[in-house]
């Protein structure tokens, strides 16, 4: 891993300090220094593409665009996973393409472009594969940012979208557990009575999405359409070693379900009634 520039470093400090954002209600650093953070968010994207990576025939990706591309390293990775393919990143806040701009110098396959999801400044079908990674949460118009990712997307192309259910009782960006389907004034109040006023006023604009919903604007757009997450309990069932790190004592329980001989029927209510942490769908043309 190489060391962080003096210039990408003080771009960063500058978007870890900007307070005006649609991505965190908090910013922080993971470990002890800027360095440390650097490479841990590497190492994170690195594993989130080659999740995303078993799921698409690389002989066919050739332009790849990031929609919430933040600081850059999710494209840095794709551009890593995909050397021959061009890499683009559009993200709305300055200072989160200014990092990314700095970090993907060495990266000449990458480009950032300051923008929105529900308006990209794209070709029709200019992308073989796209990536919105706990993104589609925080815009201001799913079905729209949904539609637009369609467009651009080319003939046999994937769009991979993974982001928080807002049918699970944990609200991961101020970290509170919480009652769904109460609306946001509930998960305010739960907010306050877990120490998190401060951040609370950050749900205004958080859009609480669900898997039923983004599965029907999916297919509203005519795509063919996979519920991943549901495939990665799967794998744990089986015994493959499939990590679910923000709920290990999930992973655990279901384990220990499946020795029993209801894991499969466990599983399959959970789903039907959409009660677990997080979408993820693999979306394709061409089927």
């Amino acid at each position: 891993m190489r060391a962080l520039t003096s210039e990408a470093e003080a771009l960063w400090l500058d978007f870890l300090n900007n307070s005006d954002n649609r991505g965190h209600a908090e910013r922080i650093i993971l470990g002890d220094s800027l360095q440390r953070h650097y490479e841990a968010c590497s190492q994170s994207s690195r594993e989130v593409v080659r999740w995303v990576s078993q799921y698409v025939d690389r002989n066919n990706v050739k332009s790849i665009l990031e929609v919430g591309s933040s600081i850059g390293m999710n494209c840095v990775a794709l551009a890593e996973e995909y050397p021959g393919a061009k890499v683009t990143g559009i993200e709305p806040e300055h200072e989160a393409v200014n990092v990314a701009e700095a970090l993907s110098k060495e990266v000449a396959t990458c480009r950032f472009v300051r923008g929105f999801g529900e308006s990209l400044p794209f070709e029709d079908g200019e992308f073989d594969l796209i990536l919105c990674s706990t993104v589609i949460e925080h815009v201001r118009d799913v079905e729209k940012v949904i539609s637009e990712m369609t467009r651009v997307l080319s003939k046999n192309g994937v769009i991979y979208i993974e982001a928080p259910n807002y049918i699970w009782p944990y609200e991961p960006h101020l970290q509170i557990w919480t009652i769904p389907k109460l609306g946001k004034k509930w998960m305010s109040l739960c907010a306050l009575v877990q120490g998190k006023r401060k951040q609370a006023p950050f749900l205004d604009h958080l859009q609480l999405v669900t898997p039923h919903q983004i599965k029907k604007l999916l297919l509203n757009n005519e795509l063919a359409i996979r519920n991943v997450f549901y495939e990665k309990v799967e794998r744990l069932l089986l015994g493959n070693s499939v990590a679910i790190k923000a709920y290990p004592g999930i992973a655990k329980a279901l384990r220990m379900l499946n020795k029993l001989g209801v894991g499969k029927v466990v599983i399959s209510v959970i789903f039907l009634i959409g009660l677990y942490p997080s979408l993820m769908f693999v979306a394709k043309k061409g089927q």
